[in-house]
């Protein structure tokens, strides 16, 4: 109360154009704002005063023919509400009328502490002093960015602070040689400022944001220029709203964008922003805890309470170097583009990046993680990634711990260094769409393991080409249901590869493939087209195309249900196009047709007993408890070895688990090829069965390649 009575009797004694019964201001200028010019050339009409301006960036000219912008809406706006107007011009010494502008900023922000106002700038170099205290909105405007500057602050850092309800402050055409941090204002609104750091400041945040409210703080900043600094944008807590739109924020030291906690319902947008950092940056843009806090992912999780709401991160180009003169290398860039991480678990949370152009990072282009003791059911809202492009960084996507609904659509990542998406631990509802891995050093996806046994996980519609290693690797250990449709891997060593872990730890998993498509038809690069290993569960494999330079379908060692391979399209394979060896699954072929097979080396990992030996089989069938096989054809494609039966090498050190000696079955029926072509040998007393089974010849004790794929690469 002491403190208000002095600010009244200060405000009281000091000459403006103050109304004693003016009404309060309007905080924004709805939607009959002002009338938008027609802009030519690369200019579009600023969000906030509707003038022509760069896309990205501020204004290059002052308003001509005036000495203060009062046409500004914020300006305009102040004046026809009957808000208090104070004029400040450089070497002023009036009362703060037109006619008599004052001299001193920080005066005239004094004047405006308990009642509010406007403030319009002139041309010139203005101090602002002590701190000011902000109650009611307090607006100041000055011409442009080149000819009004604001300066003078101890320690290069302007402290503004705001008490009630009311606490707003706006800042329009202004040049601040300092950093600008505001407490507890209820919001700040930036239209047309620059910022840049000089020797001695970029130790610190451009522009920070905090509130101890219970309502937080917002920040909207609109068409700005913020440079050098070790972050250009810092909210940290009791976040709101963080708006920033048509801005260039560049060369910053640790980050562009950080916004670390929120408060309920908080809503962040960051559209249509060139964001650039040095090269030793952690992450241009983050949501949530950022890079640096905690020595470890665990101790950053348990820095729970990060943020709630709806982010909106959309056509903006995120690049980990300065600037396009700088050709990335390998260990060069900021660590990660865009990372939103850690929110609150709820239902009302909406995470949208979009159509964003994400370059020259040491790790992830884009990088999203909910904490790890979510479980499945867990709601963290709806996720989408959509129509981003991620090129010259080591890894294009990293998805951690994904409880909610969340669509990975449209997206192209262009030669990363590694894999191209990696799919850490995801719930049910999590889905892959029409995504697109170019040249790859790595993985083109790496999938899984599931966030949980019952987890359902689907990939429709996406493309790999020139993986180094695999396409599509899925790690089966963990369980969950796991559809792979109409996908396509081009040129890489493994078209599709699913792999378990240790039999007996592994949960049961539930695996389908349908309608992808393998083309790889250099032998040099290329060993597998579609593989499952050590995997425990069902397997259901069909309508498959697959044309391979090596062997089409391998399936190896797996356990704990049935491998279904149903009408698979298969143009040509290696070696053979279906090889099974050393499964305790059922193994079930339906509806194939062989392809043209070439003669070629089946390239296991270990080359025990003749394993590198060129064979051409159209399915090899090596130790397999239980086989069935319905309406196999070689009448297209003939072969002398359409079909190659054996279990001559079962031994315990080979086959851990698999006994032959109960429960061991085959069966054939419809089976059509050239007489002499279905061979068996060594089937210790196994009998085959059904109406093809008169079809099979004894093929002696002649020598079948065997060996092992110790696991996909």
């Amino acid at each position: 109360m002491v403190r208000q009575f002095l600010l009244m009797i200060t405000f009281a004694a000091v000459g403006c154009q103050c109304e004693a019964d003016a009404p309060d201001l309007i905080f924004d200028a709805g939607p009959s704002g002002p009338e938008l010019p027609e802009c030519e050339g690369a200019l579009v009409n600023d969000l906030v005063s509707g003038r022509c301006v760069p896309s990205r960036g501020v204004s290059g000219k002052c308003p001509e023919g005036m000495a203060y912008d009062t046409a500004h809406p914020w300006a305009s706006e102040a004046v026809a509400a009957g808000s208090a107007v104070i004029y400040v011009a450089e070497g002023g010494s009036g009362s703060g009328s037109e006619a008599d502008p004052m001299g001193d900023l920080g005066e005239a922000l004094r004047q405006l502490e308990e009642r509010g106002g406007l403030i319009l700038l002139g041309d010139g170099r203005f101090t602002v002093g002590a701190q000011p205290l902000v109650t009611k909105l307090v607006t100041v405007v000055g011409r442009c960015s080149a000819g009004s500057t604001i300066f003078g602050q101890v320690g290069g850092r302007w402290n503004v602070n705001g008490f009630g309800d009311n606490a707003h402050m706006r800042l329009a055409g202004l040049r601040l040689e300092m950093g600008l941090k505001a407490s507890n204002l209820r919001s700040l609104k930036l239209n047309q400022v620059v910022t840049k750091a000089e020797a001695g400041q970029r130790s610190q945040p451009g522009i920070e944001i905090r509130s101890d409210e219970d309502e937080g703080i917002e920040l909207h900043a609109h068409s700005v220029e913020v440079s050098h600094w070790s972050q250009g944008i810092k909210a940290t807590t009791g976040i709101a709203g963080v708006e920033v739109s048509g801005s260039r924020m560049e060369q910053l030291g640790t980050g562009v964008i950080e916004v670390h906690q929120t408060v309920d319902n908080a809503k962040v947008l960051i559209n249509n922003n060139l964001l650039t950092t040095r090269e030793d940056a952690d992450v241009v843009v983050a949501v949530g805890k950022p890079q640096g806090v905690g020595a470890t992912i665990d101790a950053r999780e348990r820095m729970v309470d990060t943020f709630h709401g709806e982010v909106v991160i959309r056509d903006n180009t995120v690049r980990g170097l300065p600037d396009e003169a700088i050709a990335r290398q390998r260990d060069d860039g900021a660590k990660i583009g865009i990372a939103v991480r850690y929110p609150r678990l709820s239902a009302d949370n909406r995470i949208e990046i979009l159509g964003n152009t994400i370059s020259d990072l040491r790790d992830a282009g884009v990088w999203l993680r909910q904490v790890a003791a979510s479980v499945e059911g867990d709601d963290t809202g709806q996720w989408s990634v959509l129509k981003n492009t991620i090129e010259r960084v080591a890894r294009g996507m990293v998805i951690d711990h994904i409880t909610g609904t969340m669509s990975v659509s449209e997206n192209a990542m262009i030669e990363p260094d590694g894999v191209g998406v990696a799919l850490r631990y995801p719930g049910s509802g999590v889905t892959l769409s029409q995504n697109g891995v170019v040249s790859p050093g790595g993985r083109g996806y790496d999938l899984g393991p599931a966030k949980a046994p019952t987890s359902t996980i689907i990939l429709t519609e996406n493309q790999v080409t020139g993986a180094v290693r695999s396409g599509f690797y899925l790690r089966a250990a963990g369980g969950g249901t796991w559809n792979l449709n109409s996908n396509t891997a081009h040129d890489c060593d493994w078209g599709f590869a699913a792999v378990g872990g240790s039999e007996g730890n592994d949960q049961a998993a539930n695996l389908t493939f349908k309608d992808n498509g393998v083309v790889a038809m250099n032998a040099d690069s290329h060993r597998v087209g579609l593989g499952v290993l050590d995997v425990k569960g069902d397997v259901s494999i069909a309508g498959d195309r697959l044309e391979s330079a090596s062997v089409g379908i391998w399936l190896e060692r797996n356990y704990g249900g049935t491998i279904s391979v149903t009408n698979p399209v298969m143009i040509r394979a290696g070696g053979a196009s279906l090889l099974a060896i050393g499964n305790n699954s059922s193994i079930a072929v339906d509806e194939l047709v062989i392809p043209e097979v070439a003669e070629a080396s089946i390239a296991y990992d270990d080359l025990t007993d003749g394993g590198d030996r060129a064979t051409q089989v159209g399915v090899l069938l090596l130790d397999n408890r239980s086989v069935g096989l319905s309406n196999v054809s070689a009448l297209v494609n003939p072969l002398d070895q359409a079909i190659v039966v054996d279990r001559s090498a079962l031994s315990n050190e080979h086959y851990e688990g698999l006994d032959l000696t109960t429960d061991a079955s085959m069966t054939a029926q419809g089976l059509e090829g050239p007489d002499n072509s279905f061979l068996m040998s060594g089937l210790d007393g196994v009998a085959i069965q059904g109406t093809g089974a008169a079809r099979f010849v004894e093929a002696g004790d002649s020598s079948i390649a065997r060996g092992w794929l110790r696991g996909a690469p």
